[in-house]
């Protein structure tokens, strides 16, 4: 009978040693995932000489003017979509977003401009508009967007970074109109430069 109980309590041992350690591997392995970031691919327009760097994952979508590079996670959002305007020479780079905004008025609904302001980032000045509004596409899409807009030699350039959700995957999710747009969502946005021809 002795055999018995000390065959148990090693057995006990064995698994809460194993348990522990198996939980320990899975912490160890979600917090290296967790903290390590994802590759990046640099994507190059030669003929305009512009480039944008976003998640190597993201898969190209066809593009029609004005968008000349469109790219997005395989379940569509988030998303890239890099634009270039007629650069109207009297538009100064402040009012840039807003007229922007003037074609996604045209496009959806709803539309609140969360923010607007000129900075400068790594050399590039940038007029960076944040606004949430829906889009009419099937069951309809929530969208959080920032607007990067330059002026890249005679060009105006747009990146337009979107995240949300579809409203097929709305129900049962907390509301996410407060929560700040992604930092490295906004870097992709930022990333938009020049490059020598």
């Amino acid at each position: 009978m002795n055999s018995v109980l000390i065959r148990k309590r090693h057995l006990i041992v064995t698994l809460t040693i194993g348990l522990f350690a198996g939980l320990m591997g899975t912490a160890r392995a979600d917090s290296l995932t967790q903290y390590e970031p994802e590759p990046m691919y640099t994507y190059v327009h030669d003929e305009l000489n512009i480039s944008v760097t976003y998640p190597w994952s993201w898969v190209s979508n066809p593009t029609s003017a004005p968008v000349i590079h469109d790219v997005g996670d395989p379940e569509q959002l988030p998303n890239l979509r890099v634009m270039v305007m007629d650069e109207p020479w009297w538009l100064p780079l402040r009012f840039s977003g807003r007229a922007a905004l003037t074609q996604i008025s045209r496009l959806g609904r709803n539309v609140d401009v969360i923010s607007n302001e000129t900075l400068e980032h790594k050399g590039t000045r940038f007029n960076l508009t944040e606004l949430r509004w829906t889009i009419a596409v099937g069951p309809g899409v929530d969208l959080h967007t920032l607007l990067a807009s330059a002026f890249l030699g005679d060009r105006w350039v747009i990146a337009m970074v979107s995240s949300g959700q579809f409203a097929s995957h709305r129900e049962g999710l907390a509301d996410a109109s407060e929560e700040p747009f992604p930092e490295e969502l906004k870097a992709v946005a930022l990333s938009l430069k020049a490059v020598e021809p």
